[in-house]
């Protein structure tokens, strides 16, 4: 009996969900919604977003931050994060140039009114954050990754 043809293959379905980006309408100029959620409106402004600070790298983001003295930043943490990063910010010298806001349902605005987003992480260089931030058409600094 010679080898067996199986000319039918059966495959099975796989549902692919990939992530989703939520992209409105901008309805608002820049500096009007800066001034609406209490940004500076003539800042370079960057955005970090993270609800694990330490692994997303704001320690190192802060080190950076001193060597561009013109440019500000809002870091968007987990609540429970932000007295620690108050505490860095401060232990840095930069509590003028930075600022801190807890968790919003809103975060599209903040896409919408800076610069570029900052995503220096020891972990994922491309996380969830970076997607976003591309399709709201932002430029991104990430961590390069090691090989």
């Amino acid at each position: 009996m010679g080898p067996q043809s199986n000319t039918s293959k059966t495959f099975r379905t796989i549902d692919v969900i990939e992530p989703g980006v939520s992209m409105g309408c901008k309805l608002r100029s820049r500096s009007e919604i800066r001034a609406d959620i209490g940004l500076p409106v003539n800042a370079p402004l960057l955005l970090f977003i993270a609800n694990n600070y330490r692994k997303k790298g704001f320690p190192t983001l802060l080190e950076s931050l001193q060597l561009v003295p013109l440019v500000r930043l809002v870091a968007i943490s987990a609540d429970e994060s932000l007295e620690a990063m108050r505490s860095l910010v401060e232990d840095a010298g930069l509590g003028d140039r930075v600022i801190l806001r807890g968790q919003t349902n809103d975060i599209t605005a903040y896409y919408e009114c800076v610069d570029c987003l900052v995503h220096p992480t020891l972990e994922d260089s491309f996380g969830m954050v970076v997607i976003e931030a591309l399709a709201h058409g932002l430029p991104v600094i990430v961590t390069r990754v090691k090989c």
